[in-house]
């Protein structure tokens, strides 16, 4: 049993028509495959707004991600589908209009017209599925736009109560005494406690929704910042002893325990699964960094300039590609094992840092950079690769990048292929 013999059976029309309407679906059929192969081939994507009546009908129901071919391809088979049973649907009414009621006494004919009448039921049902599939795709598409504002409409409430709870406050009670009298008064202080906490929503935010992590990083940049305005690092003692700033930086701790918390979540925003990275913009310039332990992080990129990094621990960390220049370390800045492959340095005294030394080959840095040793750019131990004179931005940045590219990292920091 061939498939015009199925049609006949299944619409009671003439072998002619279904014939003819079989071919008519070939023929759209084969038009779709020839469009398709030229679209892909031959034709180069149209602009949005030159875009044909296929691809606004693609982007109605939400099907971008869909090759055209494919999409085309499917709209005329559900063409084509819709036009036979249309067609069918049509001559079935027409029949059963036509034809005249038979009486009881003729059952032959009385059963015909009864399965008439269900082909005509049954042909109506489906073909209202086929001409409402449009509209069930539309209110799939409706319910899913639906469901993505809730989601964003969630993730930005939550996203607004953490960076809230960013300057939280709370009150304290303290007793002073005045004129000979103890009295309680009370004042408001920085809730650490709390800001911590939003700290730590913040990472899980990221880890939840990557596209945010750069929203995040510039967050929590700003806001190291800002507190190292309120915290400002301390001054290097001076004396005779030499030792004594050794001891000093050794002893150091955080100013905030904030503080640190917001710099290790920025380090660790880079390696977050699907994060694009050459959005996360860490910006830690002239912050307090004074003891932070910052050991294994990724602060890829990230700009320190004239950062105070005394007694911070960067072992471990990678800082590829990072720009250093101002940044002040000390002989307690532990930078072992740290990736500074790529990293800038400029203005930056090394004197009394030795273990710079093993880093040397992967920095780039200028005249106004003192070395362990080699205090000036005319000693024969001056880094090949260094210019032998202070730059200025606008000479250091381009010769920076371009010894960047000549050891296999593009600007971003990152390799190439």
């Amino acid at each position: 049993m061939d498939a015009t013999t199925v049609l006949h059976l299944t619409l009671p029309v003439s072998p002619a028509v279904v014939t003819f309407a079989a071919k008519a679906v070939g023929l759209l059929l084969a038009l779709a495959l020839v469009f398709g192969a030229i679209n892909a081939v031959a034709m180069p994507a149209p602009k949005a707004a030159r875009r044909s009546w296929i691809e606004r009908l693609r982007a109605q129901v939400r099907l971008d991600d869909l090759p055209l071919f494919v999409f085309f391809l499917i709209f005329v088979l559900w063409a084509g589908i819709a036009l036979v049973l249309l067609a069918g649907l049509y001559v079935l009414v027409w029949d059963v209009t036509l034809d005249t009621v038979p009486g009881r006494d003729d059952s032959g004919a009385l059963w015909e017209f009864r399965f008439k009448l269900a082909q005509l039921a049954a042909l109506t049902t489906v073909m209202g599925a086929v001409v409402a599939l449009p509209i069930t795709l539309n209110r799939v598409r409706l319910t899913r736009e639906a469901n993505d504002t809730a989601r964003e409409s969630l993730l930005n409430d939550k996203i607004n109560v953490a960076a809230a709870d960013l300057h939280a406050m709370r009150q304290v009670s303290e007793k002073v005494r005045r004129a000979g009298k103890v009295e309680w008064i009370t004042r408001w202080q920085d809730d650490v406690i709390r800001r911590t906490a939003a700290i730590d929503r913040l990472e899980r935010l990221a880890n939840e929704e990557p596209k945010e992590a750069p929203a995040v990083a510039r967050m929590l940049s700003v806001y190291v910042r800002e507190l190292s305005r309120e915290f400002p690092a301390k001054a290097v003692p001076e004396g005779a002893d030499v030792d004594a700033p050794r001891a000093w930086a050794a002893a150091l701790e955080p100013a905030r325990s904030d503080m640190e918390k917001a710099a290790q979540t920025l380090g660790r925003l880079r390696d977050i699964p699907d994060v694009d990275v050459t959005r996360i913009e860490i910006d830690l310039r002239s912050a307090n960094l004074q003891g932070f332990d910052l050991q294994h992080l990724n602060f890829e990129k990230a700009r320190f300039e004239k950062a105070e990094l005394q007694g911070a621990n960067l072992g471990g960390a990678e800082l590829q590609g990072a720009d250093l220049g101002g940044a002040e370390f000390d002989p307690a800045t532990n930078l072992r094992a740290a990736l500074l492959r790529g990293a800038a340095l400029r203005f930056v005294d090394f004197t009394a840092i030795p273990q710079i030394e093993a880093h040397v080959p992967d920095l780039f840095g200028d005249a106004s950079v003192t070395l362990p040793g080699r205090a000036t750019p005319d000693h024969p131990d001056w880094p090949a690769h260094w210019p032998r004179k202070e730059l200025g931005w606008k000479d250091f940045d381009p010769q920076w990048r371009a010894w960047q590219r000549s050891i296999g990292m593009t600007p971003d920091g990152s390799k190439i292929d």
